[in-house]
């Protein structure tokens, strides 16, 4: 009835609100709680993302691929975006670049209506981070005439400068690729969306790792929430210091696609 979907609708706007500030506890328990009456792609894109936060990649996984399935067998070409993006983010920050590959595969010969393309920067977003790993070439966002058409969203890879930040680092420019990151971070915060300027800090000293960038990681991604954030924080610390006992006891902590890169380099730094 119409008062159990708007106290739905508070709900997850609460854990939407709880999510993007930080409060990633409190945003993961408002969302299992309400899985249990309530079900859509809003409400998985909060799950998901949030479990991707506190490292619990198998629900994330499970969830993806679920919506996946159903919104192919509908066609619904909106949906499969959505669920392409979260089963690709949630593959590649869970070290599994293969399959996240084949969620940009997935929707990769379809297309969007004009004022839908959040999901699809998501999307070519995970692309472009696989292809700039592998040594492949990355293609920037291409222009449109009227840039109300290319909305940024409110999650990790959603904002077109994730994109362009991968086109330098495919050009060799690492410390290019970190600073247009560290920007959108700076950006991000001052919104009040910490969680996602917390992975644009993150992946910033992933791709760049110098001393420059220890400040954000002790002074802003310190203070959001999520096992896994936390951790990769600690890891990204370790790697800046060279310190390779650290940077073990962090890899064994988490299931981390970089982990093999970054101890190979700090070992050979």
């Amino acid at each position: 009835c119409g008062w159990m979907w708007a106290l739905a609708m508070r709900t997850l706007a609460h854990a939407f609100i709880a999510l993007l500030s930080g409060d990633v506890d409190d945003a993961e328990a408002m969302a299992v709680e309400l899985r249990k009456t309530y079900s859509d792609s809003a409400l998985d894109s909060v799950m998901v993302v949030a479990c991707i936060a506190q490292g619990n990649f198998r629900p994330a996984r499970e969830i993806s691929a679920r919506g996946l399935r159903q919104a192919t067998a509908a066609f619904d070409v909106s949906e499969m975006f959505r669920y392409a993006y979260l089963g690709g983010i949630s593959a590649m920050f869970g070290g599994r670049f293969g399959e996240a590959e084949e969620m940009v595969a997935s929707v990769s010969q379809l297309a969007l209506p004009r004022d839908e393309r959040m999901e699809n920067i998501g999307v070519l977003a995970v692309g472009a981070a696989i292809a700039s790993r592998r040594g492949g070439i990355v293609a920037d966002v291409p222009p449109e005439p009227d840039e109300v058409f290319i909305r940024n969203g409110p999650f990790p890879g959603q904002q077109r400068d994730w994109v362009r930040s991968d086109l330098l680092r495919s050009q060799g420019d690492a410390a290019g690729s970190a600073d247009v990151l560290s920007t959108l971070g700076d950006t991000l915060w001052e919104m009040g969306n910490r969680f996602t300027a917390a992975y644009a800090y993150l992946v910033a000293a992933e791709t760049h790792p110098v001393e420059a960038r220890l400040r954000m990681l002790d002074e802003r991604v310190a203070l959001v929430g999520g096992r896994a954030i936390q951790v990769q924080r600690e890891l990204m610390i370790a790697r800046i210091r060279e310190d390779l006992p650290e940077m073990i006891g962090g890899c064994g902590a988490l299931e981390c696609g970089d982990c093999e890169d970054a101890l190979r380099q700090c070992a050979n730094g």
